[in-house]
């Protein structure tokens, strides 16, 4: 172990000394802002596919509009208003780096925004022409595929389609004003033109959106998403957890967004439209009709479960498929000026056979049941250069209420104090909600946070975050009423070329003893801290993370982590290697992993051993590049890994990402 250590370290150093590359912050942020935070993971996918969108399709900064920069999450509205208050006084922006004279972004920031960022024209054309549309739009053929180099129990006996997980994806877009794209998706295990699948890939994702003509504000066709208020009644996009309510989203309004996404379950399919109705009220509607997987009931007419997994590789698996019809029918009426915004929200589905849970046992007393759920909320946002107030307060047709309701003060251009307040009743239901929670949904939770997040000075910055919640009524392994402590710490310091982050969570939640016979306090503590180093050819990351749970039982884990890039002309490199040493499960540490363009990778590490990267890309000529990735995890603590249909009789595995992206 000490000399793993002393490696790890020797090399840190060695990296220090040589590192002579910048940088472009896409990754690094989101490394970031994933830190510690595990529970969010499972939405990092979606995220970061909207961010390399938008990086493909950069917003002009002389013509941006507040509705623009809300895409990125990682402004606030201070910075927001200050940057549409610096173009408007000193349009046209020659150049990006006029935005160093904006107070409140800091260095990694303004990094950042450059790759979202273009110097256009200052001319807003609300009118275009679809030929001048189509004739400006730029189309992208990509195609991926991963290759294992192992076999798994369900390859052998028990999956009905081959081993290889592989995708193709189409898109024209015309950055502000239309996106279009066709995409086909097949997991690993998953038949291909064979069984049920007999059109070949196993999921389609068909979408049109135009956006900015005329009073249309966004017009959506295909499969599409929608998010309505803070997300109380219905969000298909990307939800705010902790880690993204310290970075500054905090939006509150409707949108609409292509599903441009691999997920066969978080979308609409159909139609959705705003629409300026005049220049303060915004109207928006949508209309969906989609399979949806489920669990039949033994009368098969009815539904125990609403999958969302996607898989359908074994029979039991594909059996669930396109089991019941979802309609939905709703939209929103929005009152908006400079400072205040107010909204009516309304959302109605059914679905061709009723949800009838097994209720028997008492955590799932509440769940959604029936064939018809019928939701309305009243949402609202103010906001000037100081404050920001926001918040939503829906019910379904049973009159339960759930509300959230937030606050940001900011002193001055350093220090800003948020508060947030959020109260669901056990008996509130939406079979769509999506908003901030520590439960698994948006039901059964009372609680209260607060966050402060002060700018020490340029390139210094330190974040406080405590949040308390309450659960009235059993859940999932608490059969009583029960409570939950999270706080976190975060500093981050910028100099020059070196960038140090330092992160650490103490949670504590109530569990049921093993003999059920009472709660007993779970205590986890995690943290780790990060050293990014750039220059004009070489980057790197050196990682320290750890994990240490105690239940009664207690358990340590560590994660020793090194990534290398190198860029140089139409060649890109990244080389990681990461040693990780954990008790069990419990203590399992998340790491962020650079992937194929539109997806991230992040590999869950528990157990002894160690887990090595080749990343590469070339560009073969301005519109042909090769995308390529090799990933091998070993393991000293175990003969085999996973276990089911996905046991791997070996201590090691190994894979293959490739990818080929064609634009023209």
């Amino acid at each position: 172990m000490k000399r793993i250590v002393y490696a790890f370290l020797m090399l840190s150093c060695v990296v220090a000394i040589h590192a002579q590359s910048g940088d472009d912050g896409f990754d690094q942020v989101l490394d970031e802002m994933t830190g510690i935070d595990e529970e969010d993971v499972p939405q990092w996918d979606q995220w970061y596919e909207e961010l390399a969108s938008l990086a493909i399709d950069r917003i002009n900064i002389n013509t941006a509009t507040r509705e623009d920069l809300e895409q990125l999450p990682f402004l606030n509205d201070r910075q927001i208003e200050e940057i549409c208050e610096y173009v408007y006084r000193h349009a046209p922006l020659r150049s990006l780096g006029e935005l160093s004279m904006i107070e409140s972004l800091d260095y990694n920031e303004r990094i950042l925004l450059s790759r979202f960022l273009e110097i256009g024209k200052t001319t807003k054309d609300f009118r275009p022409t679809i030929r001048q549309i189509l004739k400006d739009a730029t189309n992208e053929l990509t195609m991926t595929a991963k290759i294992p180099f192992y076999r798994r129990e369900g390859d052998k006996n028990g999956y009905l389609g081959y081993p290889y997980r592989h995708s193709i994806r189409f898109t024209s877009h015309n950055n502000k004003h239309f996106k279009a794209g066709l995409i086909g998706a097949q997991d690993a295990g998953e038949p291909f033109f064979a069984n049920r699948n007999k059109m070949g890939y196993d999921f389609y994702s068909f979408y049109l959106l135009l956006k900015n003509i005329g009073r249309i504000k966004a017009l959506a066709a295909g499969k599409y998403r929608v998010k309505l208020g803070m997300g109380l009644i219905l969000n298909k996009g990307f939800s705010i957890g902790n880690t993204t309510w310290l970075s500054g989203n905090e939006r509150n309004g409707s949108d609409i967004h292509q599903h441009s996404s691999l997920s066969s379950s978080n979308y609409m399919q159909g139609m959705a439209a705003t629409v300026r109705l005049s220049r303060h009220i915004d109207l928006t509607s949508f209309l969906s009709c989609r399979p949806i997987d489920a669990t039949a009931n033994a009368d098969s007419q009815s539904i125990a479960t609403i999958l969302s997994t996607g898989y359908h590789r074994t029979p039991v698996e594909m059996s669930h498929k396109h089991q019941a019809f979802e309609s939905m029918i709703g939209g929103s009426l929005t009152y908006h000026n400079k400072y205040v915004s107010v909204g009516y929200n309304m959302l109605y589905n059914t679905l061709s056979k009723p949800v009838k849970p097994d209720k028997t046992q008492p955590f799932r007393k509440y769940y959604p049941e029936g064939k018809e759920f019928v939701n309305a909320s009243i949402s609202y946002n103010y906001r000037n250069s100081f404050l920001s107030l926001s918040g939503e307060l829906a019910t379904n047709k049973e009159w339960a209420i759930a509300s959230i309701n937030t606050l940001a003060f900011r002193f001055n251009s350093h220090l800003e104090l948020k508060t947030l307040y959020r109260f669901y009743s056990y008996q509130y239901t939406s079979l769509h909600a999506n908003s901030y929670r520590v439960n698994s949904k948006t039901q059964n939770e009372n609680g209260a946070m607060a966050s402060v997040n002060w700018r020490i000075r340029s390139g210094m910055q330190l974040q406080l975050m405590a949040d308390y919640s309450y659960f009235p009524w059993p859940k999932y392994m608490v059969s009583a009423p029960s409570h939950s402590w999270d706080s976190r710490l975060s500093f981050t310091c910028q100099h020059r070329k070196y960038r140090w982050v330092a992160q650490y969570r103490l949670r504590n939640k109530q569990r049921d003893n093993q003999d059920k016979t009472g709660l007993v306090n779970q205590i986890e503590h995690k943290g780790g801290a990060s050293m990014y180093l750039s220059g004009s050819k070489w980057t790197s990351k050196s990682q320290v993370s750890f994990s240490y749970v105690n239940a009664g039982t207690k358990s340590f884990g560590y994660l020793l982590s090194q990534s290398l890039n190198y860029n140089y002309k139409k060649l890109s490199i990244q080389a990681m290697f990461n040693y990780f040493h954990t008790d069990d499960y419990s203590t399992r540490i998340y790491l962020y992993e650079r992937d194929m363009q539109y997806a991230c990778s992040f590999p869950t590490f528990f157990g002894h051993g160690i887990h090595y990267a080749l990343w590469g890309r070339y560009n073969l000529s301005s519109s042909l590049r090769v995308t390529a990735k090799l990933g091998v995890t070993s393991y000293s603590d175990r003969s085999h890994i996973s276990e089911n249909e996905q046991k791997i009789d070996s201590s090691s595995k190994s894979d293959l990402d490739l990818q080929v992206s064609w634009r023209f």
